[in-house]
């Protein structure tokens, strides 16, 4: 028992970044031989060196968060997004993942030595001014459509739809994404859309689902 409230403990410091989070990394990842998953890839912890690893690769991981101080989204619009910007940060770590298996790896590693230009062009694509296409401020505005005011908070399913309908100015990642609503995929949907673009077409499948009255996820 005293193991699960460490690791929710860390989970909730995770949210904010406090430090926290990398203080007890270790020692919470060390109580368990079993071996960790992250996005598909398998860490074996138990061995030496595993835990630097599965932290290396997690730190490798886009991490959008509230910001404040951008130029005003709409021209007038707020300048900050605490508050109501929560899952506008979680579809730009969702896509941003998504890129980076895309252009460069699944299991990307950043090496601080060694950036890539590839890399640097994906990061671009979420600053948070009005010219980049991923942008907090392209965002909350085109959910404006979604029937989202700016600084409105977004439900998962807004979140998957206004990633839709951006990805499709991306003509440099030729991403074409589809949205199980309901939580229900139809298989000759997904296989139409994969087959009515060019074959070096890569296709995003997102299922949106509500945990309660204040928790989505992807």
């Amino acid at each position: 028992m005293n193991e699960l409230k460490q690791g929710i403990g860390i989970l909730e410091t995770s949210l904010t970044g406090e430090p926290p989070f990398w203080d007890n990394f270790d020692q919470i990842f060390s109580l368990d031989a079993a071996p960790v998953f992250a996005l598909g890839k398998r860490i074996d912890t138990s061995r030496e060196g595993g835990v630097q690893e599965l932290k290396k690769y997690i730190q490798s991981r886009l991490w959008f968060t509230y910001r404040r101080n951008f130029s005003p989204i709409g021209g007038t619009g707020p300048s900050s997004d605490q508050g109501w910007g929560c899952m506008l940060r979680c579809a730009q770590m969702l896509l941003g993942e998504t890129l980076l298996r895309r252009h460069i790896h699944r299991h990307f590693e950043w090496n601080i030595e060694e950036i890539s230009p590839i890399y640097e062009r994906i990061l671009q694509m979420f600053f948070d001014e009005k010219t980049a296409i991923y942008s907090i401020h392209q965002i909350a505005q085109m959910g404006v459509a979604e029937g989202k005011m700016v600084s409105e908070w977004f439900g998962p399913n807004t979140a998957a739809q206004v990633i839709k309908k951006l990805t499709i100015f991306d003509d440099w990642s030729n991403i074409a994404v589809h949205v199980a609503l309901d939580n229900t995929l139809v298989i000759e949907d997904a296989i139409r859309m994969a087959t009515s673009y060019p074959s070096e077409n890569a296709v995003k499948l997102i299922f949106g689902e509500i945990l309660g009255e204040n928790v989505g996820f992807f």
